[in-house]
């Protein structure tokens, strides 16, 4: 025969610990009993964070063009997620995973949609009309105040006319203000290369992937 045990408390014999109050309801399935340190005890349901990425973003550049150009700030194009052959100039989380970045195209100024560990990869594809001994490519700056720009990234492609060549860089940030953390791109040709575009597929590109958050 089954024998039934009615207690409000619990508490080991002897010493000079605290009584252990039982909660006064059932619990939920997969619940279990957390102490609040003063003894009372209450059913807590196990948090598990979500898993995954929680916003990645990519812009291409839509078309060709020829010499230096610092900041880069126009032909920028969010690639659609769902359709990557097509683009849009006013993207939103139905685009990308999440919010996506923001391009002021007056500034060339790159902002975050949110704080956290963000890894910021620039893919350039370029074309040379003439030899130099000088790195060619792409560059990415970053300021922590919104106006102060500096080098993160350098150009890190060679020259050889009239073959196709590939400046690739990434850097990993720490984004903790998203008003005055922010990045710009820049191209470099002493070469007098031409940055190649496309409207429909990536050839020179960015991706923007949020990692973590802080």
């Amino acid at each position: 025969m089954a024998s039934t045990l009615i207690v409000d408390q619990l508490q080991k014999t002897g010493g000079s610990t605290t009584a252990l109050t039982l909660p006064t309801s059932n619990a939920s399935a997969s619940q279990y009993l957390q102490n609040d340190g003063a003894g009372a005890l209450s059913w807590a349901t196990v948090s598990i964070p979500a898993g995954g990425l929680t916003h990645k973003s990519q812009w291409r550049l839509t078309t060709d063009f020829a010499a230096s150009v610092d900041p880069l700030k126009l032909y920028w194009t969010a690639v659609e997620a769902d359709a990557p052959r097509t683009t849009d100039t006013s993207p939103d989380s139905n685009t990308a995973l999440g919010a996506p970045m923001a391009l002021d195209t007056s500034t060339g100024y790159w902002t975050f949609p949110t704080t956290g560990w963000w890894h910021v990869e620039f893919v350039c594809t370029y074309l040379p009309a003439n030899y130099s001994n000088n790195p060619t490519g792409g560059i990415i700056k970053y300021a922590t105040d919104g106006a102060t720009f500096e080098t993160v990234v350098k150009e890190n492609g060679s020259t050889e006319s009239n073959y196709s060549q590939l400046s690739v860089g990434s850097v990993f940030l720490k984004i903790e203000n998203t008003s005055e953390d922010q990045f710009s791109l820049a191209f470099t040709s002493p070469g007098a290369a031409t940055c190649r575009g496309d409207a429909n597929s990536n050839y020179t590109f960015i991706t923007c992937t949020k990692v973590g958050d802080i």
